[in-house]
């Protein structure tokens, strides 16, 4: 028996999305590892375990982001019943994000750190587009369910 045509969709927009979240994911893990490469053949151990304030606040905003993410994506996949409302984009976490980078920005300069600022947006903007689609699905879901529910 065939799925009811929004379920086909909703299962075909699952799969682009998992799809994009696999390779997003092959991307940070390359890119993560190239850094340490990079980081290793210029630096001596002492000064790869130095971390400055402004860089663990940046660390620190992508780990609670990340923290979020997951909690939704539980969501999504065990806590049908905590699935209600409609679901937007946290600007307030963006902000913090933002200050965390800027507060970074000011303390360091080079090449070296360049590399670092362009390697931490490529993962806050995976961070947000994970972020955006596993919302958008969340709110289609929520939005099947009060069709059905209502009489």
């Amino acid at each position: 028996m065939p799925l009811p045509e929004p379920l086909v969709s909703l299962s075909e927009l699952e799969w682009l999305y998992c799809r994009g979240f696999i390779e997003r994911g092959q991307s940070i893990n390359e890119m993560t590892a190239q850094r340490v490469k990079r980081r290793q053949e210029t630096y001596s151990a002492q000064e790869l375990h130095e971390i400055n304030e402004e860089f663990l606040g940046v660390l620190s905003v992508l780990s609670l982001g990340k923290e979020r993410l997951a909690g939704l994506i539980n969501t999504l996949s065990f806590d049908q019943k905590q699935r209600s409302g409609s679901y937007h984009e946290d600007l307030l976490y963006w902000e913090t994000f933002d200050k965390a980078i800027d507060e970074w920005n000011r303390k360091v300069s080079g090449v070296f750190y360049l590399r670092a600022l362009m390697e931490v947006s490529v993962v806050a903007t995976e961070l947000r587009w994970a972020d955006r689609r596993i919302k958008a699905i969340l709110n289609i879901l929520n939005k099947n369910n009060q069709i059905r529910v209502t009489p």
